[in-house]
């Protein structure tokens, strides 16, 4: 049986010009469960949505994620702070399953329901937890974030994912404090290169301003060097490739559409005789 997740951090809240639907998980999952197979519809417009994963689990070993609708796992390794590309995938309902080795409990498998285009990241961490005898653990969560609206210009967005009350960061040399699993936000401009460091030392390379896009940066803990890094996000514009199928049916379409016009042209009706 598969049990539904119960919020473990119910201050989490993000606003990133985003809607953020951020549902956490920390809880046993039977593998073994039925799941839906794949949905029988083209990659079309309307009948799909954008999506990507972030690793912010800054543990020594291995991150590995699998989101598909199989029943079976199809795993992808990533890098403590790495982004996956973004992803065209069909609206249904998707197995995720996350798992680290390094972890107390060291897996996790849900249920997600797309039901809606949108463009979607999900970010997977953990948490440490103090059990009642004193001990600490570590349990592996995830968090969606449904991007709402359009944007405005350039926007640099920081979440810390670091449990501290008060994270002090700089940005282009300016402090700012940032509380856990909340956004802080900053407009930019175009061509803006930004650092962003951490008891002087970068977080990661310079974030730079090329697009009047969002660029959303999350900051973890590596547990392996104990410094803070930073995993990087951006929202660039997607352009749906229809499948060649359509792309054929299209082209037909439109030559028919224009030998039809080419008949009906005045230029190409027979003169009426005198």
């Amino acid at each position: 049986m598969i049990r539904r997740a119960l919020p473990i951090l119910p201050a989490l809240i993000i606003w990133l010009g985003w809607c953020a639907g951020f549902a956490t998980a920390q809880q046993d999952k039977n593998p073994g469960a039925a799941t839906p197979s794949e949905a029988d519809v083209e990659l079309a417009p309307g009948n799909v949505a954008f999506f990507r994963v972030v690793n912010a689990i800054g543990l020594t070993t291995p991150t590995k994620v699998s989101f598909r609708t199989a029943a079976e796992p199809r795993w992808s390794e990533m890098a403590p702070g790495e982004a996956s590309g973004m992803r065209v995938i069909r609206l249904g309902t998707y197995n995720l399953r996350v798992s680290n080795d390094g972890c107390d409990k060291p897996e996790i498998h849900d249920v997600i329901p797309l039901t809606k285009g949108g463009t979607y990241t999900l970010v997977v961490l953990y948490s440490e937890a103090v059990e009642k005898d004193g001990k600490i653990i570590n349990r592996i969560q995830y968090s969606k974030l449904e991007r709402s609206g359009t944007p405005k210009g350039p926007r640099l967005s920081v979440v810390s994912l670091i449990h501290e009350d008060s994270l002090p960061i700089q940005i282009n040399g300016s402090p700012v404090s940032l509380p856990p699993l909340r956004a802080q936000h900053f407009d930019r401009t175009l061509n803006e290169s930004i650092t962003i460091t951490h008891g002087g030392a970068p977080v990661m390379e310079p974030v730079e301003i090329a697009a009047e896009i969002p660029y959303l940066v999350f900051l973890f803990k590596n547990q392996s060097t104990g410094k803070v890094e930073g995993a990087l996000a951006r929202e660039m514009n997607v352009v749906l490739e229809l499948p060649r199928s359509m792309q054929e049916q299209k082209e037909k379409e439109q030559a028919a559409k224009a030998e039809a016009e080419s008949k009906d042209s005045p230029a190409k009706k027979p003169k009426p005789q005198p």
